[in-house]
């Protein structure tokens, strides 16, 4: 980070104690720029909620698509940061995200835009937990041209399902 930010790595720890904050601020700041997104999304009136699942789909995986290593810190590291507990706005951000992605699969689920015997937990869970292994699969393939036809992909099965259905059937 120092390298790339063209300083000497003791003035990154003039802003941050040790490794750990700095990715701990890292990780919070994507989650909150996750979360505004996502926010902005639901409040869009003319947007079904399908329309809007597959709005954070491609808005999430845009945050990403020109920093792999981004997706490395974060899918790597979270884990580790909220596992050690101390940083509490790291899980503040995500529980604001998956919190509102969920509002949207059961608003969704109460018009009927979205299968009401669907558990939205499970299906929150689902959509980010897949957005976040099919990130991590495609930082480490390094493959930017993917990135697009792996939205529309994600964005697809989510939305459709994996049954081809004929018409009339």
């Amino acid at each position: 980070i120092a390298e790339r930010a063209e300083v000497a790595t003791g003035t990154i720890y003039l802003y941050f104690e040790n490794k750990e904050n700095l990715l701990a601020r890292i990780i919070e700041n994507t989650w909150r720029k996750i979360s505004d997104t996502i926010e902005k999304i639901e409040s869009d009136k003319a947007n079904t909620a399908a329309e809007k699942l597959s709005s954070i789909i491609t808005e999430t995986i845009l945050l990403f698509s020109n920093n792999s290593d981004l997706v490395k810190v974060f899918a790597g590291d979270e884990q580790h940061i909220t596992r050690i507990g101390t940083f509490t706005a790291c899980s503040e951000q995500r529980s604001r995200a998956l919190s509102t992605g969920e509002r949207i699969i059961r608003k969704g689920q109460r018009v009927g835009t979205i299968e009401k015997a669907l558990d939205a937990e499970v299906v929150k869970e689902l959509i980010f937990g897949g957005l976040r292994h099919i990130l991590v699969q495609w930082a480490e393939l390094g493959d930017k041209a993917k990135i697009d036809a792996i939205s529309a992909t994600v964005s697809s099965v989510i939305l459709n399902g994996v049954i081809f259905r004929k018409k009339g059937s």
